[in-house]
């Protein structure tokens, strides 16, 4: 079982990625649901401007909500949650939630 800590705050895209590890089916450790977070010096360490969701996974800090999300579903690859790495499938994943993060999201 992967050791994953989650720095969330309800308001924020951290939604996403407590979503995909409910799907996951894996556990997890919350900092957050609470202002004090924002700022702090071990989410400074992880995110360098301090912003929320962001997650230390294995040890490894990974912050955006996407990139975290992604993370996650590779952990469980038998809930087949995203498409295989190394597929053009997979490639596909990448670009269209490039092209949702960017052109779409900001409206």
């Amino acid at each position: 079982m992967p050791s994953i800590k989650l720095f969330e705050l309800g308001p924020t895209r951290s939604a996403r990625v407590r979503w995909t590890l409910l799907e996951a089916g894996l556990e997890y450790e919350s900092i957050g649901n609470r202002v004090e977070v924002i700022g702090s010096e071990e989410l400074q360490r992880i995110h360098p401007l301090g912003k929320l969701p962001a997650a230390i996974i294995d040890g490894q800090p990974l912050f955006e909500s996407a990139a975290i999300a992604t993370a996650i579903a590779d952990l469980a690859p038998e809930k087949d949650l995203v498409a295989k790495p190394g597929t053009w499938a997979r490639n596909l994943h990448y670009q269209w939630v490039c092209f949702v993060l960017t052109e779409m999201e900001a409206y």
